[in-house]
């Protein structure tokens, strides 16, 4: 079971702890926090309160934004189709609060404009907030629509995603991880994401066209990219794969690095060697058998193999951090 201590707010909304790549803004006016990556999160405690509130801010979009809304263990899944939640508790007693940015669509345009998720306010009528946040390590997650999320629920853009309980958000659930996601849809080493998204070695610095992403010291930089590279020379893929490495070693000089390899084995004999050049740490997936929605994300079944294989793969005795 995931373990949390009280920790300070970290954002323009009080006493709440903000997980990812979050940056406070100012939009119509009003003080937000704002993301732009799926897997983010807002944790906190309710005390001696009946209910809160979740204001957001709206951007125009075709496909409404979801939130997972974990109420102690419940899931509360919900479509933003209005600004202002109210969440009914079952008792005034402590309740813990997990909301994660579960889905968004390929369609929005969250590198060039403003179609990241808007967070106004949390807040009670009575009772106490507090911030909270996992005990482990800070990890970084870096990867495609895979690491975000994507299509883990269904082929339903949005409400089919589950960056709740992908493969992510499961292996730092287990772990007690601090889960920092910086994913995007169709992404790749070379390949631009969707929304706008340049390739990985511009994403890793920027949340988007021009706010630089907000500096962090992750403990672990685990990196799962190059599944849509795939269409590109090996030959070209290494000479982009070696310099994005260098990026990660330059942004992140005091972290652990692995590369989990591609779950469609894409440039797998180039990022092999590549990987013992540079003396990284590299995770095998091609005895993995994954199920998907796709043949390319995996389902939630297939997100828990994934999950299970890395759980495994970090308690081993020499792997741990």
């Amino acid at each position: 079971m995931a373990k949390f201590i009280p920790t300070i707010g970290n954002g323009v909304v009080p006493n709440v702890y903000f997980v990812g790549r979050w940056v406070p803004r100012t939009i119509n006016a009003k003080p937000v926090m704002y993301t732009t990556n799926l897997g983010a999160q807002i944790i906190f405690e309710v005390q001696d309160a009946d209910h809160f509130t979740l204001s957001v801010e709206l951007p125009n979009l075709t496909t409404p934004q979801t939130l997972s809304i974990y109420i102690d263990d419940e899931l509360h899944l919900i479509q933003l189709t209005q600004t202002e939640y109210e969440f009914k508790l079952s008792s005034t007693s402590s309740h813990r609060i997990r909301i994660y940015f579960t889905g968004n669509s390929d369609q929005d345009e969250v590198w060039q404009g403003n179609d990241g998720l808007i967070v106004r306010n949390i807040s009670v009528s009575k009772g106490t907030i507090r911030a909270v946040k996992p005990t482990g390590p800070l990890v970084a997650f870096v990867g495609d629509s895979i690491t975000a999320g994507c299509w883990v629920r269904s082929k339903t853009p949005s409400i089919g995603y589950g960056a709740d309980i992908n493969y992510a958000a499961q292996l730092s659930r287990a772990l007690n991880w601090e889960d920092y996601r910086i994913a995007y849809s169709a992404a790749g080493i070379i390949r631009y994401g969707t929304g706008g998204v340049p390739p990985a070695g511009k994403f890793l610095r920027y949340v988007n066209f021009n706010i630089k992403a907000p500096p962090i010291n992750p403990d672990l930089v685990l990196i799962n990219l190059g599944t849509n590279d795939y269409r590109y020379d090996d030959d070209v893929f290494e000479m982009y794969f070696v310099w994005f490495l260098k990026e990660v070693q330059n942004q992140f000089p005091h972290s652990r690095i692995i590369v989990i390899m591609p779950f469609n084995q894409a440039h797998h004999l180039v990022i092999e060697r590549v990987i013992h050049t540079l003396k990284l740490e590299l995770i095998p997936t091609s005895d993995w058998s994954i199920e998907t929605n796709d043949e390319v994300h995996p389902n939630e079944h297939g997100s828990k193999i994934i999950a299970n294989h890395l759980i495994d793969w970090f308690t081993e005795t020499k792997n741990k951090l």
